[in-house]
């Protein structure tokens, strides 16, 4: 065989050997790209379930505090502060029924002639204005009325 032809087969090889080894890194990339995304939709996921967790968990523990101080009937300030941070955890993760139950239970036990603090007042305004109702919560504008209503000092 002649020198060309050997040469010739060599250059043939090594540039198969190229081809291959260049798809090979394209198809690397593709893949390592569908891996950072399965990755990325497996991390919201956790991360998702983690935020719901975290606003049950919230809107429980505020829950049992605006009890505790429903039951001591001695700072209604505090009953409806830790009422309405349950009210918007329980909203956060959409659990209507329990939002509503709240809202009755607050609607409820409403003092007459109770006196706040303007900063109280304006506390509590803040938290309901967190609060997503789409027209799924009953009675929440009615609780606002309330609210807004009750009179305040400095």
């Amino acid at each position: 065989m002649d020198m060309g032809v050997i040469l010739s087969i060599i250059v043939g090889a090594l540039s198969i050997l190229v081809v291959v080894l260049i798809g090979w890194n394209i198809y690397s990339v593709i893949d390592t790209k569908r891996t950072i995304k399965a990755m990325d939709k497996k991390i919201n996921l956790v991360s998702s379930a983690s935020d719901m967790q975290a606003h049950q968990l919230s809107a429980s523990v505020y829950g049992t505090l605006a009890e505790y101080y429903r039951k001591k009937n001695d700072d209604v300030y505090e009953y409806f502060n830790y009422s309405f941070l349950a009210l918007l955890h329980a909203n956060k993760f959409e659990d209507i029924g329990l939002c509503n139950s709240l809202i009755q239970a607050m609607i409820e036990s409403f003092p007459v002639n109770y006196l706040i603090t303007n900063f109280n007042k304006a506390q509590l305004m803040s938290i309901m204005g967190n609060i997503k109702s789409d027209g799924k919560l009953t009675k929440l504008d009615e609780l606002k009325s309330l609210i807004y209503l009750m009179k305040s000092k400095d």
